[in-house]
């Protein structure tokens, strides 16, 4: 019987480098490998940084058991630039012109050549008039090519470059409903800053950065609390086998000393429900989704969740998907693989 294996979703983040393939097989999904490989700390400079996302890339390669050459990969939230742009309905059919053209003339025109994508969220009538509006991903060329790089470097074929807010959600969305409407928030602390996404039906309507940082968090963490890196990977893998009582003391410690960061994320996200709920008559968030290393990390999710008033979503992109996540996956909760799986997911042949 005919075997379909997707290309393989390659996420590169600042600490670590993820690749997972999926196959399609008699309507259902498995996993052909998981494979993450640490990212060597380096100056701060390009060239240093891309040397060692490649050499890292080349070791999970490696290591894993991969088939084929052909990749997806993504661009992180903070490298792109988004905007929501409305225009007439009567516009539709030449949308790219429409709005590549309200991209250049904007005060956050970015200036030269650029690559950009849209999708349309929301229909309404603004002042009168009926309008479509878009949400717009502006990309830099020498960050595209920055990226690509790498991936050819280690010899592989990519054949699209994602967001990986979009890749984040996906698993998810290909698991609900068809006719959900439900708005559900989806958070994900990077080293760098934090990404906020809204998604309606399972596709993003919104996206934001929030400066809050992981690598700051954990600096406070082991200021504050005495826990270096370590002890907090420790807590968050005893959190994940169900350790609770025993480190709620902890817990409750953890979420006071980062109460400030949690509301900073918090405040923004209040903002950017409003707007949602402006597009969708009065519609109001539905649940809550925290991907990365701040799903695995202690009171984290409970703070959010309670000073949100959300209830909190399943973050496993594998079980969303209907499989189980292999022992040999390593590195963290499964909610850290989200972005690799949904690029898996995107590559699957149909």
């Amino acid at each position: 019987m005919q075997r379909n294996h997707s290309a393989i979703g390659i996420d590169i983040s600042d600490n670590a480098v993820k690749c997972v393939q999926l196959e399609s097989y008699q309507g259902g999904l498995r996993v052909l490998d998981v494979c993450s490989a640490d990212i060597a700390r380096g100056g701060a400079e390009r060239a240093n940084r891309q040397q060692a996302s490649l050499e890292a890339l080349r070791r999970a390669i490696q290591d894993g058991d991969f088939r084929g050459k052909e990749c997806l990969s993504s661009l992180r939230l903070f490298e792109t630039t988004t905007r929501h742009i409305r225009i007439p309905a009567e516009d539709v059919n030449r949308a790219r012109e429409v709005l590549g053209t309200e991209l250049k003339e904007s005060d956050q025109d970015p200036g030269g050549e650029f690559n950009f994508q849209f999708e349309p969220i929301a229909e309404l009538v603004d002042h009168g008039v009926r309008k479509c509006e878009y949400l717009c991903c502006v990309a830099d060329p020498l960050i595209v090519r920055d990226h690509l790089e790498v991936l050819t470097g280690a010899g592989l074929q990519p054949v699209a470059i994602d967001l990986d807010t979009c890749a984040q959600v996906r698993p998810f969305a290909r698991a609900a409903e068809t006719n959900d409407d439900s708005l559900v928030l989806s958070i994900d602390m990077g080293a760098r800053c934090a990404h906020l996404v809204i998604s309606r039906g399972g596709d993003p309507v919104l996206m934001r950065t929030v400066p809050v940082s992981g690598a700051e968090i954990l600096k406070t963490l082991e200021q504050k609390l005495n826990l270096d890196s370590e002890m907090v990977r420790d807590l968050a893998e005893a959190k994940q086998q169900g350790v609770t009582e025993e480190i709620s003391g902890l817990t409750s410690a953890i979420s006071r000393t980062l109460s400030s960061y949690y509301d900073t994320i918090i405040n923004r996200v209040l903002v950017c429900a409003r707007y949602t709920a402006s597009l969708y008559g009065g519609h109001s968030l539905d649940q809550l989704r925290v991907l990365g290393g701040a799903a695995s990390l202690p009171g984290c999710v409970e703070y959010l969740s309670e000073n949100l008033g959300l209830s909190v979503a399943d973050a496993d992109p594998f079980r969303a998907l209907g499989i189980d996540m292999p022992r040999t996956a390593g590195n963290g909760s499964p909610a850290n693989y989200a972005t690799a799986v949904g690029l898996a997911v995107r590559g699957l042949k149909t």
